[in-house]
């Protein structure tokens, strides 16, 4: 799940010079302890986290303005940067935190009630932040934005941070034996009641695989404030409602049409195979090639071959390393890739292809898992996570790289396992097992 972790600081004025725009108030970092503030620290990388960073600054980035019970408040956000002596604006590099500034306005008088830092993913520049304020005048809400586990309790003297999705441990045990619990789709502050995504069990074990057409099903639970905290009440009241049904209507529309065009892929198939739409490479290290077979099965008939690896010495991107066969992943079946678009070693990088070596089979066909390979591609989802369901509404867990980083776009897998449309089901170098959205075949440069 997504997690928002903060130090919520003291209610001060907003400092810094006021801006010229009204829709854009400046921001400040003035009287925030961000050197010793857990979240900054924590968003640095861990091998400069140790050194010292002389000034940071910061740059708003969007205002908004929210009504609630008789009362105005903006949300500030601003982007955070070190300080930088040769930047003429200032700006160095950017940290990995937002800031974030809420002011009250009753009447004439308004009060900054809160200002903290929260995490950033610069490279993908999310969360995606839309303020929300919900609930009664008891329990009256701030969310920064849908997902997000940290939610805000706006109280007289500033903002009491609380985890939104406490409820789910309660949840979890009303969600079918062995299904595979998903993420939080939704907590409705206002009407008090919690959406949680499951699918089937097992949808990471390359025997049963999932498959991206397995939306998954919404578990709606009752929820009640119970010591300031969101607790699951009403258990009968808990029902089941398919993925659609928390969606809007351009969402669910969108949705029901990748359905179809992917219900198409498979009939356009041979009967059981899952569409897939990736690319790969050949890592069999037989001399004489790959074999490519009719039918998911070693005793099928031999349709051709996909060349072996070779050096390609004149070529300087592709360095001294033997180069690769490549092909488009079109389908997945019990431990058999169906391929096509086959490319001898190096043409896909202009590459001329000597005429006496193995020409590659120009049909479509089967070959084993254990023999094919890929690099990470950019999925667009957070790096250092795996999914258990090829899903991105699916529980995640940890996977790291051979130096203890977090799994990035860097690198391959030790085995390709399954795929199901743009997922692949991967075990890494580390040994952790699950789904990663994207395998590419570029032997040149990372697949960004």
């Amino acid at each position: 799940m997504k997690r928002l972790v903060l130090a919520v600081l003291a209610a001060a004025s907003l400092g810094g010079a006021a801006s010229a725009e009204a829709s854009q108030p400046s921001c400040s970092i003035e009287g925030l302890a961000w050197r010793d503030d857990a979240v900054f620290q924590a968003a640095r990388h861990p091998a400069i986290r140790q050194q010292r960073i002389g000034q940071i600054l910061c740059r708003t980035e969007q205002v908004f303005t929210l009504r609630h019970a008789g009362a105005d408040f903006t949300i500030l956000r601003a982007k955070v940067y070190e300080f930088s002596s040769s930047s003429l604006d200032g700006i160095g590099g950017q940290e990995g935190v937002n800031l974030i500034s809420v002011s009250r306005k009753v009447g004439d008088a308004e009060t900054v009630i809160a200002r903290f830092f929260v995490p950033y993913d610069v490279s993908r520049d999310v969360p995606i932040f839309a303020p929300a304020i919900a609930g009664d005048a008891a329990n009256t809400v701030l969310t920064l934005a849908p997902g997000l586990e940290t939610a805000y309790r706006i109280e007289a003297d500033g903002l009491k941070p609380f985890r939104a999705t406490a409820w789910v441990a309660q949840a979890e045990k009303l969600i079918p034996r062995g299904a595979g619990i998903g993420q939080v789709l939704k907590v409705d502050f206002a009407g008090l009641e919690g959406r949680l995504v499951f699918f089937r069990g097992n949808a990471d074990d390359p025997a049963s695989p999932g498959s991206v057409a397995d939306r998954g099903t919404v578990l709606v639970v009752k929820l009640a404030w119970q010591g300031g905290a969101l607790v699951l009440v009403d258990h009968d009241a808990a029902r089941l409602e398919p993925r659609a049904a928390s969606m809007d209507a351009a969402d669910a529309a969108a949705m029901a049409g990748e359905d179809r065009a992917f219900a198409s892929l498979r009939d356009q198939l041979p009967a059981g195979a899952e569409p897939c739409d990736l690319r790969g490479w050949s890592v069999d290290v037989d001399p004489r090639g790959m074999n490519v077979r009719a039918a998911p099965s070693a005793q099928a008939r031999v349709l051709g071959l996909v060349p072996p690896a070779r050096r390609v010495p004149a070529h300087e991107a592709l360095g001294d390393e033997p180069v690769r066969a490549e092909f488009a992943i079109v389908g997945f079946q019990a431990g058999w890739f169906l391929i096509e678009k086959i490319q001898a070693p190096g043409v896909a990088y202009g590459e001329r292809y000597p005429s006496h070596l193995p020409r590659p089979f120009a049909g479509r066909g089967w070959v084993s898992a254990r023999l094919v390979g890929g690099a990470y591609a950019n999925g667009g989802l957070p790096t250092g996570r795996l999914y258990l369901a090829p899903h991105a509404d699916a529980a995640t867990r940890e996977a790291l790289n051979e130096g203890g980083h977090p799994l990035s776009i860097d690198g391959s897998p030790r085995r390709i396992l399954a795929c199901s449309g743009p997922w692949v089901l991967i075990e890494t170098q580390t040994g952790t097992r699950g789904w990663w959205r994207g395998l590419c075949s570029n032997q040149v440069t990372n697949c960004s």
